[in-house]
């Protein structure tokens, strides 16, 4: 049996949605008191919409690869596993401006070379009209 594109990218959807939700729902084992998750896990939220926002913006072109979502599932794995064995045990849950600016500036970086190892990125027309 063989899945249509729209099928397959729905099934996908749903998957990426249900690991999101059930990496939440365990981060919240973490939170002594619901305020506490609120605020700290807002903070996880934006730097991971930043460092990985940026990557599902420029690598888009690659949706229907495993080679675009594996990466991306792993690093956010990595993410996680970095945010909640280190940062939240050594700043309390959240890392004031110059520490988590640094910790964001490193990790995109880290994310960005990591993709741009993994999936070629000359001969891609950036410029869309």
């Amino acid at each position: 049996m063989t899945l249509t594109p729209k099928v397959r990218d729905r099934f996908l959807y749903v998957g990426i949605g249900l690991t999101f939700v059930v990496l939440t729902v365990l981060g919240t084992f973490y939170a002594a008191r619901p305020t506490e998750f609120a605020f700290r896990w807002l903070t996880f939220a934006c730097v991971s919409a930043l460092v990985f926002g940026y990557q599902l913006h420029d690598f888009w072109i690659y949706k229907r690869k495993l080679r675009f979502w594996l990466p991306m599932m792993l690093l956010f794995v990595a993410h996680f596993l970095f945010w909640t064995r280190y940062v939240r045990p050594h700043f309390d849950g959240d890392p004031h401006w110059v520490a988590g600016g640094a910790i964001t500036f490193v990790e995109y970086v880290v994310v960005t070379l990591s993709m741009k190892f993994i999936l070629p990125t000359k001969g891609r027309n950036r410029a869309k009209s």
